[in-house]
């Protein structure tokens, strides 16, 4: 029987276990360092070792990719953190390119809130969102690849992003699906550097 998935619980800064050049799609999530209660995982690092958290799995990500293989980002636009505003979506963006990565797509996906559709807000004062989740409602989609393509553009979407009591911040199942059904292809190897509930596996 072929094993479809396995799981290595570890830090994902040094991913040992995969040989360089052997992965056809990473999908992932990086935590929002905004103190988040994940168990055994530390979410309110300073901004400089957070910084260095996101640089180390970036390169060790591009290192395990296969050369036409794309990285693909789910990410808040933007957080509070240390009590300032850091344009997270865009430092991840500036770590992935120095790193050697080009970007190839950006999809936008505004959350449905209690109040509906709701703007960025990027005052974090007492928005539904932005006051309790001390993240913006307003996520990208980040696709990059080893290889130079010309820029495919984006969508922009409107989602309900589900809670989940086993886990503070889940990924989203129908931003995977639609990323699944845009980019996977039958017998890819796929991972998730920071996997949180697996909804990947």
């Amino acid at each position: 029987m072929i094993k479809k998935y396995k799981i290595f619980n570890k830090s994902c800064q040094k991913m040992g276990e995969l040989e360089n050049e052997s992965i056809d799609l990473i999908i992932t999530s990086p935590p929002y360092n905004i103190g988040t209660e994940y168990g055994c995982f530390q979410d309110n690092y300073s901004f400089e070792s957070y910084l260095t958290l996101l640089i180390s799995v970036v390169k060790e990500s591009y290192r395990v990719q296969k050369r036409n293989s794309k990285l693909i980002v789910e990410i808040a636009d933007s957080i509070k953190m240390e009590e300032k505003y850091v344009q997270l979506a865009g430092l991840f963006q500036s770590i992935c390119l120095n790193e050697g990565y080009f970007l190839l797509n950006r999809d936008i996906n505004f959350i449905k809130t209690q109040k509906g559709i709701e703007l960025p807000d990027y005052g974090f004062d007492n928005n539904y969102s932005t006051y309790l989740n001390t993240h913006s409602n307003c996520h990208q989609i980040l696709t990059f690849s080893k290889e130079k393509r010309d820029f495919e553009g984006g969508e922009i979407n409107y989602l309900n992003y589900e809670k989940d009591k086993k886990h503070p911040c889940p990924f989203p199942k129908k931003n995977l699906d639609y990323i699944l059904n845009k980019h996977f292809k039958k017998e890819n190897f796929v991972l998730d550097p920071f996997m949180g509930t697996a909804n990947l596996g």
